[in-house]
């Protein structure tokens, strides 16, 4: 009669660990930082991140109205929101001298048909020489009306790394 009662035992202990195995999970998994799509920030849909070829990651967000009220004004006067395309990018690397880049000579704007758009300056908000971030500024239009006319965006940046082009696209 023993054996039975021990068996019980074990098989009670068991689905209690199971369980309480099972609590800790759920409790994790609530607690995540990774943000749902309904927690994510405005801006999240508008960023694009490369695979990190050359040992450098690329990301570019498209800067809305949202967007920009994160970035510092002061910088950003030289180029009105109404008149400019703005683009925000980071470049982060461990091994890359990431200073010796000209930003603003390096990339295009394109819709995918037309010729494409130089970039005609570039404000540094972080400029280390393994992290950068800034906008690059396309002269024109706005976002807003770019998205309206050519309804998608094609952002090239060329030769960082020895990486010979980088594109980063939107639909709207």
């Amino acid at each position: 009669m023993k054996k039975p009662v021990l068996i019980h035992k074990i098989c009670a202990v068991g689905i209690l660990l199971l369980m309480l195995a099972g609590v800790v999970a759920l409790s994790c998994s609530k607690n995540s930082s990774t943000p749902t799509p309904a927690q994510a920030s405005p801006q999240a849909s508008l960023t694009r991140v490369d695979g990190g070829e050359g040992s450098v990651t690329v990301q570019a967000t498209w800067v809305n109205s949202a967007h920009l009220k994160d970035l510092p004004q002061d910088a950003l006067k030289g180029y009105p929101q109404d008149q400019y395309v703005l683009i925000h990018v980071a470049l982060d690397t461990h091994s890359v001298d990431l200073s010796k880049y000209d930003l603003s000579s390096l990339a295009y704007l394109s819709d995918g048909a037309a010729s494409p758009v130089s970039a005609v300056g570039w404000v540094s908000l972080s400029d280390t020489g393994h992290h950068r971030s800034g906008v690059i500024a396309f002269s024109g239009m706005s976002n807003q009306d770019w998205a309206s006319k050519y309804q998608a965006a094609r952002l090239v940046v060329k030769g960082v790394a020895g990486v010979p082009e980088r594109v980063f696209a939107w639909d709207f």
